[in-house]
């Protein structure tokens, strides 16, 4: 795709560059590997190695966004695996809460965060980490021994010595000795960066008991409407891996469409965990209003139920990184737009 300058733009002399080629190269290393001979100036979105490895480069630089939006979680599906209505159908695993909240407890953020991401995000436990709407939820601890503990406690034992607890008292619904075994899908667009921490993820959890087959898509797979297919409309999942967040400073729309009831219904919002809360749901409704202080007290009362109930486990921010040539200056990378928000302003050296 070629794009050309706008001799009508209303600021007098700007833009100052004549001509744009778009190129679509869907390898990160092949993109990595062109910026730094030079043969292209933006590598937009790129992974955390490649913003490690272009560390101290005359060739290319890194531009990282002022604030982060992009939060990794954890999707645990409520539903049977298959189905989306997690009261008629509920997961015989994921549909507890004291499971859910060990699994939260056996993920260790930090390692991950520091290990694989190089330390440039930031633990993240609720929807609601940045202004204006901030709310006090502490953060819970790492600690696999009490998983472990609440794990046996909720009727998952592992009574033949495998490694793996089957339910043996548990209240989900599942059958005597059903095998707390499931798969783990994360998409593939990532990189490496976020398969090792699909890995590392099913590792911790492997040490409590409960086996995770992983497995990779595609993200147009992961996320088609059920209509087509869509591996989370149609609810044909256990748990997720991957990264979202709201754009600007509004989180009221994606609220909605990742929480409300009504998004639990296939191909109507984002709700595939299929959580379904109806006083979290009354509160979202409350949020659609012009008194401030109203919403910001609602965010939070929402924040403290899924803090609670665990629909998702959020994990930690990923930083939104762009890569540009060093002959170009004023790219700033941002978590509202594309790193070409303010390309008028760019300058070639």
């Amino acid at each position: 795709m070629t794009f050309k300058k706008n001799d009508n733009f209303y600021l007098a002399g700007k833009p100052e560059i004549d001509k744009v080629i778009v190129q679509i190269v869907p390898d990160d290393a092949v993109r990595k590997t062109m910026i730094l001979k030079g043969d292209a100036d933006i590598d937009m979105w790129i992974n955390v190695n490649t913003a490690k490895d272009l560390e101290g480069s005359d060739i290319a630089k890194v531009s990282l966004s002022p604030t982060d939006r992009w939060v990794m979680r954890l999707y645990m599906n409520e539903a049977a695996k298959g189905t989306t209505d997690s009261t008629a159908t509920p997961h015989p695993i994921l549909s507890d809460v004291s499971v859910r909240q060990a699994i939260r407890m056996a993920v260790d953020v930090d390692t991950i965060n520091n290990e694989i991401f190089y330390g440039l995000g930031n633990p993240a436990w609720t929807e609601f980490f940045r202004p204006p709407y901030q709310c006090e939820i502490p953060r819970p601890a790492f600690d696999p021994e009490a998983a472990k503990t609440l794990l046996t406690e909720s009727g998952w034992t592992d009574s033949d010595g495998d490694g793996i607890r089957e339910c043996n008292g548990c209240t989900t619904g599942a059958p005597a000795g059903y095998k707390m075994e499931m798969e783990f899908i994360t998409y593939a667009e990532f990189g490496e960066p976020l398969e090792l921490t699909q890995q590392l993820i099913a590792e911790m959890l492997g040490t409590l008991g409960i086996k995770m087959n992983i497995t990779v898509v595609e993200g147009s797979v992961l996320w088609d409407l059920a209509a087509s297919g869509g591996i989370e409309q149609t609810g044909n999942f256990d748990i997720d891996l991957w990264d979202d967040g709201y754009a600007g400073v509004d989180p009221t729309d994606y609220i909605w469409e990742t929480y409300s009831i009504a998004a639990t219904t296939p191909d109507a919002g984002w709700n595939i965990m299929r959580w379904n809360n109806s006083a979290a749901d009354a509160l979202i409704g409350e949020t659609y209003t012009l008194d401030e202080q109203t919403r910001k007290d609602t965010f939070c009362a929402i924040g403290d139920f899924i803090n609670a109930e665990l629909p998702i486990i959020h994990l930690f921010t990923v930083p939104n990184a762009d890569a540009y040539s060093a002959r170009i200056e004023g790219v700033q990378s941002s978590v509202n737009d594309l790193v070409t928000w303010n390309i008028a302003d760019w300058k070639l050296k």
